[in-house]
C-alpha cells in the first residue's frame, strides 16, 4: 500500500541539500525524512510540511524512527497541481 502525503501549506520547508545531509520536510527542528551525507544513517519524524506519519525503521524515541538507507531514489521533487 502506498500513502501520499501532500504538502500542507503550513511552511515551505519541502527540502533542504547541505553538505552533509538531505532532508524533506521541516518544522520545530523535525524532518519528515533525513539522510546523512554518506548516504548510511537516517530518521523520520512527523512534521508540518507534509504531516505524514514516521515513514519507517525503528524508533529511539517514541516520535523519531532510525534508519539504515540501502538504496535512494528520487521520483520527483516540487509541488504537484491539479
Amino acid at each position: 500500500e502506498v500513502k501520499v502525503f501532500k504538502w500542507t501549506g503550513r511552511n515551505d520547508y519541502v527540502a533542504l541539500c547541505e553538505s552533509d545531509y538531505l532532508s524533506f520536510g521541516g518544522g520545530d527542528g523535525k524532518y519528515g525524512l533525513y539522510v546523512d551525507s554518506s548516504f548510511v544513517d537516517g530518521t523520520s519524524e512527523r512534521c508540518d510540511t507534509f504531516a505524514n506519519e514516521t515513514l519507517c525503521g525503528e524508533h529511539d524515541i517514541p516520535t523519531r524512527a532510525r534508519f539504515e538507507c540501502l538504496a535512494l531514489e528520487v521520483w520527483r521533487v516540487g509541488i504537484m497541481t491539479n
